[in-house]
């Protein structure tokens, strides 16, 4: 199984929330590639990515997280 890594980052009302690790879970139906979802009641984009990057690279692409639901 490919191991993932996920920076997850909102900002809303001139506060921005980072938050960072690595997990399965979060990403293995995401795959690498930025998401917009709620992750602990926040609005935000989240992206995965390989665990050696640490989602680190400017360099990514939108997905629809529909396909995931189906």
């Amino acid at each position: 199984m490919d191991k993932f890594c996920y920076k997850f980052s909102s900002n809303s009302g001139g506060t921005e929330f980072v938050k960072r690790g690595c997990s399965v879970m979060f990403c293995t139906p995401l795959g690498e590639g930025c998401t917009k979802m709620e992750f602990e009641g926040v609005e935000g984009e989240m992206c995965c990515c390989s665990d050696t990057s640490y989602c680190n690279d400017a360099k990514t692409f939108k997905i629809n997280i529909f396909y995931f639901f189906f």
